[in-house]
């Protein structure tokens, strides 16, 4: 099975599930216009635990910043007084992808042979 089918199968449940709880009335206000930041959560889930070729690190920022607009749709917290989290979320993209490839550069270094 294909990890990027299986992903997008997962997202259709999701939101199906979404909107028919949202039709019947189950649990709290479930509503597409504010929920559409779990879509950037989804995909950026999907990257951490499913890279292709790529770092497991480039879902991060979509995990980030798709939960401050979630937070922001929910009243927690208020985007015109918490933009610097925008920048919080970019300054830990970058750590964590410092310091999560930073291992694999160290034989590059000294022409591939370690040290």
């Amino acid at each position: 099975m294909n990890k990027r089918e299986a992903m997008a199968g997962v997202l259709l449940i999701g939101v199906g599930a979404v909107v028919l709880a949202g039709n019947l009335n189950l649990g709290p206000d479930l509503s597409i216009g504010r929920l559409w930041p779990l879509i950037l959560i989804a995909l950026g889930a999907g990257r951490i635990l499913f890279p292709d070729g790529g770092s497991r690190i480039s879902g991060l920022p979509l995990v980030l910043v798709g939960s401050i607009f979630l937070a922001h749709n929910y009243r927690v917290i208020h985007l015109q007084q918490s933009w610097p989290l925008f920048i919080v979320a970019a300054g830990i993209s970058i750590l964590c992808s410092a310091l999560w490839e930073a291992p694999s550069k160290v034989g590059d270094r000294n022409g591939g042979q370690p040290s």
